[in-house]
Parts: C-alpha cells; structure tokens; sequence
C-alpha cells in the first residue's frame, strides 16, 4: 500500500464558511479574503473540487490512499463560534469527500484552538461522527508555542483517544521577520516545523502524553541538520541538560516525519540521522507538485531506501497508524 499523510483540499463547505467571515469585522475578515482571493486555494480546481483529476493522479502514481488535512493560513479569531465554523465546515467536507470515494482518502479533522473545549469537542465529533483518522494542528497556534500547558486538556484527551496528530506550519512564527523574497515559505516554514518538535520534547508534551502519534512534516524541518547540536549544546550547558534525562536526538527518534521535501539527499539525511524506520510518505500536493505525485516517491529509491523499510515507508507504517 502507497499511503500519503500529507495531501490537502479545500472543500465547497470550508471556502463557504471563509465567506461568512470575509465578510464579518472579524479579524479574521482579512486572512479569510486573502484565502478566498488566492490563486491556489481558490482559482485551480486541484485544491477544491476536482477530484477527478486527484485520483488520476494518485492512480498514475500508485498511490492508493490519501490523508487530507487542513493547511495555511488560519483564520485566527477571538471568537470561539467563528473558529468552530472554520473547522467544523472543513471536517464535514473532506468527511463526505472521504464518503464518496471510500478506501481513497481519510481525514486529518482541523480543530478550533486555541479553544481547548471547543477542540476536545470537535476532535470528539471527528473521531466519533465522521470516522477522522487523526487530526491535524499547527505548529503554533495564534502566537501559542505548541507546548504551552494552556493545551494540556487537548492533549490528554487526544493521548486518551491514542490520536495520530499531524502537525502543519503557519508561515513563520515570528510575524514581519520573513516578509522579502518569499522567506516565510521557503525557509520559515522548516523553522516552524523544527521549532514545534523541539518544543515537543523540551517541553515534555510526548513523555506526558505518549498515546499521541506525532507526525512532524517536511522531514522535521532543519532538524536532519541540528540534531547533533542539538546534543552538543544538551551535553554543554547544564541548566539545559536538567531538561531531560537523555540526548535530545532519542527523544526526536520518538517522533514521526513525512517525507515531503524536494532534494532526495536531506531525505537520505533524515533517514541517517532521524532513523528510516521514522519517515513516513507525504506529497504535500497539491503544493509541492500539482501534476506529479510520483516525485516523492522516486526520491525514497534516489535516497538509497529499498526493500522493506521502503515499503514501511511508502504507506504500509502509516496505514497501523491511521486504519486502527
């Protein structure tokens, strides 16, 4: 099986309820008409409402199933029901996408944090009314670092459900520092994602939490890289090393990561250093390619996986984690 943690669609329902709030005096007003105004989540219907041309794709591919999931930007607001709506407009529509074409997609539900009732409520209703394969949350949420013990209730409960949680940047999380030459997606975003799983384990959340499967994506971000620094400064600085009783590379070896990167040697890296036996298969489509789901997959064979382990890789790891 050819498994995809990390594909996303934006659904009628969702790009209506953006709508409502486009047209609110929300603050959120701006993001959702920035969202409805861009060329990729609105314009092409790759990332709406042409699925038939996603399952060609995916069958070219050999991709069997995909896991949709939500991503940028969020429309962050004050208000727990306009958040609700967003959510819960994007979990009922990627739900009936997954009803229409059964055994092809399953959903990754989008939660209303930093509402934590509000989100404990609607991971409930994804897991028990729409038959959600895990969830999705951001790296940070609204200026909140991911470990912030505000979440501990979600967190329990997720840990509670032993949830498959697939973690997603923002854009950056230090607003205006990456405005120029297109920095917030090219090299912010890997920082988010470093960020958040560094935040994960200095921050305890998988020791108090260890139900939650973590999926971290674009291969952990720059973490292949600074990982042995990582422990170099762990081994360095006391006060540091009082955070946690080992290496920060053992905790990080607890996590997952998906794939999804365009260079076949940081993959290579990932797998050296994060351990093969951690990596999951991702797209990201249709961001990363809009025509070709097969590129990801010809970098595991260029990364040197094969066998076994590529076909743990592939789909067959993320399957146990997601078809339980």
């Amino acid at each position: 099986m050819i498994f995809d943690v990390q594909a996303h669609l934006f659904p009628p329902p969702y790009l209506e309820a953006l709508e409502v709030v486009a047209a609110s005096s929300d603050r959120g007003a701006e993001t959702a008409r920035e969202a409805l105004e861009s060329p990729l989540t609105n314009r092409d219907p790759i990332f709406t409402t042409d699925l038939p041309q996603r399952l060609e794709l995916m069958d070219a591919a050999g991709v069997d199933v995909q896991a949709l999931s939500f991503a940028a930007p969020n429309v962050w607001s004050d208000q727990v029901d306009i958040r609700r709506r967003v959510t819960s407009s994007f979990n009922d529509g990627i739900a009936e996408v997954v009803r229409q074409h059964p055994g092809r997609f399953v959903l990754l539900a989008a939660l209303p944090v930093p509402f934590v009732d509000a989100a404990i409520e609607e991971a409930a209703r994804a897991f028990d009314e729409l038959d959600a394969a895990g969830v999705c949350v951001c790296t940070q949420y609204d200026g909140h670092p991911i470990d912030d013990r505000r979440f501990d209730d979600l967190y329990a409960y997720l840990d509670q459900r032993k949830a498959t949680v697939l973690l997603h940047p923002e854009g950056f999380f230090v607003p205006g520092a990456l405005e120029e030459h297109g920095m917030e997606w090219a090299i912010g975003t890997p920082f988010d994602d470093t960020v958040a799983a560094i935040r994960l384990v200095y921050g305890g959340v998988i020791d108090r939490y260890p139900g939650i499967e973590w999926i971290v994506p674009h291969l952990g971000g720059t973490l292949p890289f600074l990982a042995r620094r990582l422990d170099f400064v762990w081994n360095l600085n006391p006060q540091v090393k009082a955070l946690l009783e080992k290496e920060p590379t053992s905790y990080l070896r607890r996590l997952w990561y998906d794939t999804v990167n365009p260079d076949p040697r940081a993959l290579a890296l990932s797998a050296d250093v994060l351990g093969v036996e951690r990596l999951l298969y991702g797209s990201d489509f249709p961001f990363a390619s809009r025509k070709d789901l097969g590129h990801g997959l010809k970098n595991l064979e260029l990364a040197g996986i094969d066998g076994a382990q590529r076909r743990e890789v592939s789909g067959d790891r993320a399957a146990r984690l997601m078809l339980r």
